[in-house]
């Protein structure tokens, strides 16, 4: 880095599929464009398609699945869908090396934020 430029501030947001994680996540995206910061997000397909005020900024997709509200049976046959998600996420923060990540709820937003633990990473 030249003497002089400051380093960029990335904050990798995540969020779940419905629209009441995957819009508040896009309000905040708005915001930190805004004010001049780069962030990603990550997300699963649904929230793809919900996300759509912020077309520009890179979307990570990852596998998971919900455990909350379901029988044993669907929670167990969930865990290794939340293993590959935490897999994929803690490539996808080796690779953007976040200053902060963000989480807003949602199946998806577990393995994120696990897997930022791992790196130490701001989460919130």
């Amino acid at each position: 880095m030249k003497k002089g430029m400051k380093k960029q501030f990335l904050v990798l947001i995540a969020a779940g599929s419905s629209g009441g994680h995957v819009f508040p996540a896009a309000a905040l995206a708005a915001e930190l464009h805004a004010c001049g910061f780069l962030f990603a997000f990550v997300g699963d397909r649904s929230g793809r398609r919900l996300e759509s005020g912020i077309q520009a900024a890179p979307y990570y997709l990852i596998v998971s699945r919900p455990l909350a509200g379901r029988g044993l049976l669907r929670r167990v046959l969930a865990l290794p869908f939340l293993a590959l998600g935490f897999v994929q996420s803690w490539l996808v923060l080796r690779k953007l090396r976040p200053q902060a990540v963000i989480g807003f709820g949602g199946h998806v937003s577990a393995p994120v934020l696990m897997a930022a633990s791992f790196f130490k990473t701001v989460t919130m």
